[in-house]
């Protein structure tokens, strides 16, 4: 097991660590990040600022959706994600307050986001959004009436979203859709169901303040394959450390008003969205600035849960690399005995 890991991180290239193919896209990050800080105005204009920034993180998961065609339009399929996300929201919310509840209900999301990502580009982006909402929503237990409020506001976000990207992709009457990636095998959706539970039971026997970040981490990195695994596991140890450091740095030195703060938040996704296909590193940085931005938006001391996120990061990544090594040891050790026949008389 050691040498093919060994293997594995020295054929690690700077693009492979980085990200595809270094496509920006600014003017498709400028469509989306007013919808983001709308929520976050709106919230504040009514004197509701968490309400603001949960809906605000609906804004920002559905805008992710901005570069795939999803089955040939925009609005009802953007606006179907929607409602996915806000049901898996509600569903493990709901199922955090059972303990060991949602390490079931996050396994089966794992599953399904395997699955879904066997079936091409869209499904499968819809598989991942359902389970990082999942995901979040278990360090928000709640009951079912308490959770339902909190996923239509991300419902709301999500909705003002799509409005907004269906209004632009009228106005630009295109819509580029990537080359669809070689489907992962069957087998990844145990990956990620393994890797989630684990990951969710880890969170729960550390508690990690928002330990949401430790299964978020491992669905982000794990992949089909030991190198690829390796190398979402680094990009994104390194960009969310690097983010996560600078904003916190910020954040402190400076103590910015709440006006600015909801600024720097819209800057952080507009970075997230612009390097989303370029590189991963900095994708992952820009997106760990955007959530220690809102979160202390929402009135969370920075002091208190930089270093818990950092934390919540390193053990995310390592479950990943566990499973996905684990893995490999598993099918090395299936096929010595049928290399063995194969040479016997």
């Amino acid at each position: 097991m050691l040498p093919a890991v060994s293997r594995a991180f020295r054929s690690l290239s700077f693009r492979s660590l980085t990200g595809e193919a270094w496509t920006f896209e600014p003017a498709g990050a400028a469509v989306r990040v007013p919808a983001v800080v709308t929520a976050l105005a709106v919230g504040f204009a009514v004197g509701r600022p968490l309400q603001g920034v949960v809906a605000a993180s609906g804004a920002f998961l559905v805008g992710f959706g901005a570069g795939l065609e999803l089955f040939g339009s925009h609005m009802l399929p953007l606006a179907g994600v929607t409602l996915v996300i806000g049901a898996s929201a509600t569903l493990c919310s709901v199922a955090a307050a059972h303990g060991m509840a949602a390490v079931v209900v996050v396994a089966a999301l794992g599953a399904l986001c395997g699955f879904a990502a066997s079936r091409g580009p869209a499904a499968a982006w819809i598989g991942v959004q359902a389970a990082l909402a999942g995901v979040v929503a278990t360090s928000y237990p709640a009951s079912l009436a308490h959770a339902g409020e909190r996923a239509l506001l991300i419902v709301a976000g999500g909705l003002a979203q799509t409005l907004v990207l269906s209004l632009a992709h009228m106005a630009l009457r295109r819509v580029v859709g990537p080359a669809p990636p070689p489907a992962p095998e069957r087998r990844y959706a145990l990956h990620l169901a393994a890797g989630l539970a684990l990951a969710l039971s880890a969170e729960q026997a550390l508690s990690i303040r928002n330990g949401y970040w430790v299964p978020m981490t491992t669905l982000l990195v794990l992949r089909p394959t030991t190198q690829s695994t390796m190398a979402r596991a680094l990009a994104r140890t390194l960009g969310t450390l690097a983010g996560v450091a600078s904003a916190s740095a910020l954040l402190l030195s400076t103590r910015p008003p709440r006006v600015a703060l909801a600024c720097l938040v819209g800057a952080a996704a507009f970075g997230a969205y612009t390097f989303q296909k370029a590189t991963y590193g900095l994708f992952s940085a820009f997106v760990a600035m955007y959530v220690v931005f809102l979160l202390a938006l929402a009135g969370l001391p920075e002091e208190q849960v930089a270093v818990a996120r950092i934390v919540a990061t390193l053990v995310g990544a390592c479950v990943g690399l566990a499973v996905q090594i684990a893995d490999s040891a598993l099918g090395r050790a299936r096929l010595v005995p049928l290399a063995s026949g194969e040479r016997s008389p």
